[in-house]
């Protein structure tokens, strides 16, 4: 089935990198040969690795974790659709503590390990056979900490100790009206300015009058916007609600923690903040159906701050998205569960992976 994204958040540029970033060296075919990608130590961390893996290759990399830890590991091959790979975690004397085959992004491995004690670690990955599982590849490792649900449905995962946080989100039904798809523009597109942009449509638009000023807990401001216009935050739909012109939206806020930079920002002249040295903020989206990813919907974006030297930073941010089906599908075609999966990191490579269900009927 087909599906088309529109995605706006203030400025999108570029592809997300994390953290530090990591050349594979050949021949790393063995523990005893492995690439040390770096140590690890709660509550921050991560690694890119850049590698290439070759027709009956299998990487290893060894790496260490100074105290015990929750970590998250995942590839992704430049072959894109249809790439398979398999992964797996040993301690330092070679018993297995992790295998995974396509618990990721289409047939790929992802594993996430809690509670993980100190000492050495190795990490091998290999294709599943076959040209289209060579070639280059990406593979992420990052300290996390499970926090428990975001208010609402999102399932989430601290990444590092980030001074902002993911909390608040909306999600509902509703047309893809032309002002909703006009990209990048605050006075014409009211994604930007939730609570104070001008009514442009009958999509987002209806949400928004020009009588309605930020509120003064940007956490809650999506759900109270939305609750103004009469729209029901839900989490199951009918299938054929989000069939062209129809479309599902969802939407999520950041705000600065309680004990977050205080300073200027186009909202206020002192107060809690987003830095500017937090930015670029780095968004990346799948859209999965019963676990598995929707290749057309894998997309990467950036939140750049668009505030001006004048101030210290900002008060908030809002990012959405919003999917549909063609024309003409069965309904019956699109019933299943359904899940937003988003991972949000700042340029210190701190944020949140978050999880989005919705179903179908």
């Amino acid at each position: 089935m087909k599906y088309t994204l529109i995605t706006a958040a203030a400025i999108f540029a570029g592809a997300a990198q994390a953290g530090g970033i990591y050349t594979e060296i050949e021949s790393n075919d063995s523990i005893a040969t492995s690439n040390f990608i770096g140590a690890f130590s709660a509550p921050g961390g991560s690694v890119a690795v850049d590698a290439v893996l070759s027709l009956d290759d299998v990487d290893w990399y060894g790496f260490s974790v100074s105290n015990t830890a929750t970590l998250s590991f995942f590839a992704s091959f430049s072959n894109g659709l249809g790439a398979d790979g398999v992964m797996q975690i040993v301690d330092s004397t070679g018993d297995v503590l992790a295998f995974d085959d396509d618990s990721g992004v289409g047939l790929l491995p992802a594993i996430q390990i809690s509670n993980l004690a100190a000492g050495t670690y190795y990490l091998s990955v290999g294709g599943g056979g076959g040209a289209n599982n060579t070639g280059q590849y990406d593979l992420t490792v990052r300290i996390v900490t499970p926090i428990g649900d975001i208010p609402g449905r999102m399932m989430a995962l601290k990444i590092g100790d980030p001074q902002w946080q993911v909390s608040d989100f909306v999600q509902f039904t509703g047309p893809l009206d032309a002002a909703a798809a006009v990209p990048f523009s605050v006075g014409l597109n009211p994604l930007f300015n939730p609570m104070h942009s001008p009514a442009t449509g009958t999509g987002l638009g209806v949400l928004m009058t020009t009588d309605t000023p930020h509120l003064t807990d940007y956490s809650v401001e999506l759900r109270t916007a939305m609750g103004m216009r009469g729209k029901a935050n839900g989490a199951t739909f009918p299938a054929a609600d989000i069939i062209d012109p129809g479309a599902m939206y969802v939407g999520f806020s950041i705000s600065p923690t309680a004990t977050a930079t205080t300073g200027s920002s186009g909202d206020f002249m002192d107060g809690p903040i987003l830095p500017q040295s937090v930015y670029p903020l780095a968004i990346e989206l799948d859209f999965e159906v019963g676990g598995m990813a929707i290749p057309e919907l894998h997309t990467e974006y950036t939140i750049v701050y668009g505030g001006g030297s004048s101030v210290d930073g900002s008060s908030h941010e809002h990012a959405f998205a919003a999917v549909r089906a063609n024309a003409g599908t069965p309904p019956a075609d699109l019933v299943a569960d359904y899940s937003w999966e988003y991972t949000v990191l700042d340029s210190n490579s701190e944020g949140y992976t978050f999880s989005i269900p919705f179903t179908l009927q």
